[in-house]
């Protein structure tokens, strides 16, 4: 069988995909990648080869607006799918989803996957959102609401977001959705780790509003000034999305004192060696990966009841759960952690036991392969 799977960036096809990639090759299927410079890419496209994946390039500008460009991404994507004439199409993230799939359907590809690896920027704000996220949101409604429609299925990675694309009408009540367990965690790379006796509070991510990390640092002044031996940690990188954090304010975070800045690793998990608390304060997530390899390291876990996040952690046994957008609800559950080691061994044992039951890349895995039509149910 032969499948192509379309994405944004390289290095998400690798992180993310790698493991699903590597099963369809073991499993006989010959696996085609698309994605915004991918050939080019000197770091991630001889991985990805060596997986046994045949790659391909498609221009792809992730948040652009300029529609000749989106144009040239469509006529590109319809120019590999003619090439490679996919039994499966698998296309994940905004453009890919809505391109893919349309180019997919008018080519009569037999089987269009579309996944949704959370709703983002657009989706995050209520009434009181921004002219521009609104705008966002509705081009963003429409491209979904039209690759939807010619989609076999539409996956989601939580079932908040799937009442709520339903509820919006962007899926009838005869276009067939189901929901996944994220994209998995390999449990041997991230092994069982013992918690530091210092209480180190870890957020991986891009760096953006949305993510929480200003309410991050807001509790780090609070909780530091109980506890002056936490130490407050951010690894991830800057980020042209509309909701970025400036290099200007996260410099001055660190001058003052109240967070360290890693910048961006593609190895997080010495951080997370060294961590004894993951925290992702976001405001939307499909199913954060971050916190699902901070679960597969035996790291408790402060998240947000927000979807994707609440996926994480069941509250009081692996972790707690705070309201989105709170900055003392951050800080007062980061105290709590900070003054009981005994609580975060608990629930350090609690998360590990969640990965292994729920987030096994080997379990995802079989997941996928019924949406692709590999597996019956």
């Amino acid at each position: 069988m032969r499948i192509l799977i379309f994405g944004t960036l390289p290095a998400m096809l690798f992180k993310f995909h790698g493991a699903l990639i590597e099963a369809l090759v073991a499993a006989g299927c010959e696996v085609h990648l698309a994605a915004g410079g991918l050939t080019r890419d000197l770091e991630y496209a001889p991985r990805l080869a060596r997986l046994g994946a045949r790659l391909h390039d498609v221009r792809l500008d992730r948040n652009g607006t300029n529609p000749l460009a989106d144009l040239a991404t469509l006529s590109q994507i319809a120019r590999v799918i003619r090439a490679v004439r996919p039994d499966a199409m698998l296309s994940y993230t905004v453009k890919p989803v809505a391109y893919g799939t349309l180019a997919a359907w008018a080519l009569r590809v037999p089987r269009k996957v579309a996944l949704v690896v959370g709703l983002g920027y657009a989706f995050t704000d209520e009434a009181g959102s921004s002219p521009k996220r609104r705008a966002v949101r509705l081009v963003m409604s429409a491209l979904y609401r039209l690759a939807f429609r010619a989609a076999d299925l539409v996956v989601f990675q939580n079932r908040d977001d799937e009442r709520e694309v339903r509820a919006l009408g962007l899926l009838t009540k005869r276009d067939a959705s189901a929901v996944v367990d994220g994209c998995g965690v390999d449990l041997a790379a991230f092994p069982a780790q013992p918690l530091p006796s210092r209480p180190v509070f870890l957020f991986v991510g891009r760096l953006l509003v949305d993510k929480g990390v200003r309410e991050f640092v807001t509790a780090a002044r609070t909780v530091r000034a109980r506890f002056a031996a936490a130490r407050f940690v951010l690894l991830g990188g800057l980020d042209t999305n509309p909701s970025g954090i400036s290099a200007d304010e996260v410099d001055g975070w660190v001058r003052e004192g109240v967070v360290e800045w890693l910048g961006y690793h593609e190895d997080v998990a010495p951080a997370l060696r060294e961590a004894s608390v993951f925290v992702l304060p976001s405001y939307r997530e499909g199913l954060p990966q971050s916190a699902v390899e901070a679960l597969s390291s035996a790291k408790p876990i402060v998240t947000t009841d927000v979807p994707g996040c609440r996926e994480t952690v069941v509250h009081g046994e692996n972790g707690l759960i705070v309201a989105a957008r709170d900055a003392v609800a951050l800080s007062t559950a980061l105290a709590e952690l900070a003054g009981a080691p005994e609580l975060r061994e608990r629930m350090a044992r609690a998360s590990r036991d969640l990965a292994e039951r729920r987030f096994d890349a080997r379990l995802v895995n079989r997941q996928l392969f019924v949406v692709l039509g590999l597996e019956a149910e």
